[in-house]
């Protein structure tokens, strides 16, 4: 288990006394229904990163999103062309597959993912670039509180974490996302991963690297609604569990040797009640019950190791993880690498 210092963001020293400086900065944006808002982010990051001075790009992939998000970013691109990218995915692959698409097209020698609703703040991306230059190669975030965040989904979040982390190989801190800085290292090696099913935060905790955590206090987002329904929260947290976990396989055989132990002592009870002859052996009633119990508890087993299977049948398509409709500036990106 890799085991990181947490600190608490605090001034950040210029620029030109930094041990190291990055070559360039990609920051990768997943976009779903972030139309009324988007122009306000960009803006705000650009503004952090400009007072900077250090080369920069945005990545925006637009996870087919139903509104005028992939508009907004035309529009953006239009007041920043030499920095901000755009692609909209042929449809919605979801908020992973979404940050593997940026991470294929990030060239710069450290990569930030983020949110775009402002809930990271764009503040904080200076003091993770500044943790990044004194030698740590993955500079990840934890989140305190979050406001406007209901309770109930809270406490969710925390039994998600205490449950993952009790059945899976990896340690999961509470608080953690998808916001977090990474060397190129880091980025090379997550690219390397071919799995179907991403959960990207057990992925760069598996995969270790020198590290540390950042607190942050998460604000309101700044418009819209969130689009993490309670189904695709349940999604990802099976995706999690079975991804880093064979926890279901071995309780399914758990089960059902404990269902074999109990009917053998259900066995050896009826066949003693017959032989003293204390009453005829339960009958209907309990049979009834007890094989609706054991067809109950087979088809639960059969149903875990189904989902593995399917899990498989899907990796050995070898599908894409996404699809691009639509890129924005990345030719003219392109171009001047091969004129250079």
């Amino acid at each position: 288990m890799t085991v990181s210092l947490a600190l608490e963001p605090g001034p950040v020293p210029p620029v030109r006394n930094w041990a190291r400086r990055p070559s360039l900065i990609s920051i990768v944006l997943p976009v779903f229904r972030e139309a009324e808002g988007i122009l306000h982010f960009g803006e705000t990051l650009i503004g952090v990163l400009n007072d900077l001075g250090l080369p920069y790009e945005l990545i925006f992939v637009e996870d087919d999103s139903p509104d005028r998000s992939f508009e907004q970013l035309r529009e953006l691109h239009r007041r920043h062309p030499a920095v901000v990218r755009a692609m909209s995915l042929s449809r919605r692959f979801g908020h992973q597959a979404s940050l593997a698409a940026g991470f294929d097209e990030a060239r710069g020698e450290v990569v930030i993912c983020m949110d775009s609703d402002m809930q990271h703040p764009p503040h904080l991306v200076p003091f993770l670039l500044w943790q990044w230059s004194l030698g740590h190669q993955l500079v990840y975030t934890r989140r305190r509180k979050q406001e406007g965040r209901s309770p109930l989904k809270e406490f969710a979040s925390q039994c998600f974490y205490r449950a993952i982390n009790y059945l899976s190989e990896v340690h999961l801190e509470d608080g953690t996302a998808d916001f977090r800085l990474m060397d190129r290292v880091v980025v090379d090696a997550l690219r390397r991963f071919g799995e179907r099913w991403l959960f990207y935060r057990g992925l760069v905790q598996w995969a270790g690297y020198r590290r540390v955590a950042v607190w942050y206090d998460a604000p309101p987002r700044f418009a819209g609604t969130s689009s993490y329904t309670w189904k695709r929260m349940f999604r990802l947290g099976a995706d999690a569990l079975f991804t880093f976990s064979l926890f279901p396989l071995r309780l399914s055989y758990a089960l059902g040797a404990s269902a074999l132990v109990l009917t053998l002592f259900y066995a050896i009870f009826t066949f003693v009640r017959w032989a003293i002859g204390s009453g005829e052996a339960p009958g209907y009633t309990s049979l009834v019950l007890l094989v609706s119990a054991l067809s109950g508890l087979n088809l639960i087993c059969l149903g875990i190791v189904g989902e593995y299977v399917g899990r498989i049948h899907e990796q050995v398509k070898h599908r894409p993880l996404y699809l691009v409709k639509e890129r924005i500036g990345f030719e003219s990106c392109r171009e001047r690498a091969t004129a250079a």
